[in-house]
């Protein structure tokens, strides 16, 4: 097995080592506090980039790796990774967003008990020689109301912990519903009826374009003056010069930040405020969690690089690997499909569309995206098309695809392949029998039976005596050996096509001698 190249540009821990190098055929390089000139310098010839927050994956990152498979985040967050420039490259970014669930609650209910009874300042006096217990009078937080924004993982184990402390908990999360927060004894109420109502606001969200600086002067308006904010999350989600207005005007009573739009901060204005608390992004920073995203990430790469298992991926648009395990054949059968319709027509491709019946439905997105990588693949430089970014290149090319499902159909399961190009249009369907063997058995009108792999010669002709002893006469004469002779009757028209399975590659100057047969309507190779 040829070597396997594994770069680690964070820290990480022992554990999580061990387990990268137990993987077969890997070499493991450790350089960490690379910028991006080293780091895409350093990138060339990797399999696999093992990251955390400290490094920035960006697109000149990405563009100078020539055989990236996979970016690994240790951690949640993957704000540091160019997702759109992985995307088009059909590399594969994961996560660890259970591995640091725990530290990360814990730290956010450490920094909001720390505000709510002022211990940072209180410690700091007291070790300076004072005693002034009149200063520091806090309040306690049984009774109060939390607003969690965001019931993820650490959002929800963030409402657990305010239950054992006998508070209230609201919470903000348009993809949770009233049954599900119910079971948690959670109260879901709209975005900004929670930031009024409560005394404790805690943010557990990603960044996007829809929440950077989600919280800035509108939201901040609406909170209580005695209440606080809590921000463990992503720095970007607060509008920081609005919370240093709201603090410095009374019109809020603290913060806990753990987190800033920018790490370092370029400015202290908040950190060294009176009325808040923060820790530089020590979220995660427990010898647990650093044990736990470690390992995990190293057995997400090594069932990737070893076995094509991608768990917890973030931009692979299917979710259940499981299914195309199940439906396999189904899969092998649609990308060779794609492949022979993409050798077969002329022109460009406009429109893609699939459609499934019967027991192959439940696998149709991976199914859509299989007949994609299959359609592209041979007109892509390079080759290089899967399910990470086979959605990506055919929009990138203008390409309209639709998706659907069926009760219609000539077999109780089957799968139709639809193109349309700039001169004509196509249509494949395809079947699996006895759960294994995958044939193609109608192109357009043509009713047929064919094994989709291999040298075919296709062939449309007129349907008029000879033409099968013809061809086989030239094949012969050639020395190419025939596997199958499967053809399609159209008797309306009186044409036939024909799909012949041949043992060798076949010379264009055998093509030239059955495209001079008089009933040959067009004649062509496809290698599937």
């Amino acid at each position: 097995m040829s070597k396997l190249r594994i770069l680690v540009a964070d820290p990480l821990s022992e554990e999580g080592l061990s387990v990268l190098r137990r993987i077969e055929g890997a070499e493991i390089e450790i350089k960490t506090g690379l910028d991006e000139a080293a780091l895409a310098e350093a990138v060339a010839g990797v399999s696999a980039l093992v990251i955390r927050s400290g490094v920035k994956v960006t697109r000149r990152v990405i563009e100078s790796a020539d055989c990236l498979k996979v970016i690994g985040r240790a951690g949640v967050g993957v704000d540091n990774v160019d997702l759109d420039a992985a995307t088009e490259r059909g590399i594969v970014v994961m996560n660890t967003p259970s591995g640091n669930t725990v530290a990360a609650a814990e730290h956010t209910w450490g920094l909001l008990l720390a505000l709510a009874r002022k211990i940072p300042a209180a410690a700091a006096s007291f070790k300076a020689g004072k005693w002034e217990r009149g200063k520091f009078v806090g309040n306690e937080l049984c009774g109060k109301t939390l607003g969690v924004v965001g019931l993820g993982r650490i959002g929800s184990e963030v409402a657990r912990y305010a239950q054992a402390f006998r508070m209230r908990v609201l919470a903000y999360d348009p993809f949770i519903s009233e049954s599900r927060a119910a079971e948690q004894e959670i109260t879901l109420a709209p975005l900004e009826e929670l930031f009024e109502k409560a005394d404790v606001v805690s943010l557990h969200l990603p960044v996007t374009e829809e929440t950077r600086k989600l919280v800035g002067v509108k939201l901040l308006g609406k909170m209580k003056k005695s209440a606080l904010l809590v921000n463990c999350a992503r720095g970007a989600l607060v509008d920081e010069a609005a919370l240093l207005a709201a603090l410095n005007e009374g019109r809020l009573a603290g913060a806990a930040l753990d987190v800033f739009s920018k790490e370092p901060p370029e400015s202290l204005d908040l950190v060294l405020h009176e009325k808040v608390v923060a820790t530089p992004h020590l979220g995660a920073s427990t010898r647990e969690a650093q044990i736990n995203v470690g390992v995990q990430i190293a057995e997400q790469i090594e069932a990737v690089l070893s076995r094509n298992v991608y768990d917890n991926a973030v931009n692979l648009p299917i979710t259940d690997f499981a299914l195309v395990e199940k439906f396999g054949p189904w899969v092998e059968l649609t990308g060779r499909i794609g492949v022979f319709m993409a050798k077969f027509m002329t022109g460009g491709v406009r429109q893609v569309s699939i459609s499934c019946a019967g027991g192959c439905t439940e696998a149709l997105q991976p199914l859509k995206l299989t007949l994609l990588k299959g359609l592209l693949t041979p007109v892509t430089a390079g080759g290089n098309v899967n399910f990470v970014n086979a959605g990506f290149l055919a929009r990138q090319r203008g390409i309209t695809v639709e998706s659907s499902s069926t009760d219609r159909a000539d077999y109780t399961s089957q799968v139709a392949c639809s193109v349309v190009t700039d001169s004509e249009s196509l249509t494949v369907v395809g079947t699996v029998f006895g759960g294994e063997l995958q044939r193609i058995v109608r192109i357009n009108e043509f009713h047929m039976d064919v094994n989709p792999r291999g040298h075919l010669l296709v062939i449309k002709n007129a349907d008029v005596p000879g033409v099968i002893g013809q061809v086989g006469g030239v094949l012969g004469a050639a020395g190419l050996n025939i596997a199958e002779y499967r053809l399609g009757r159209d008797d309306q028209r009186r044409n036939t096509l024909s799909l012949i399975s041949v043992d060798s590659v076949i010379p264009e100057s055998v093509m030239e001698n059955i495209r001079a047969i008089p009933a040959i309507q067009f004649a062509r190779v496809v290698e599937v």
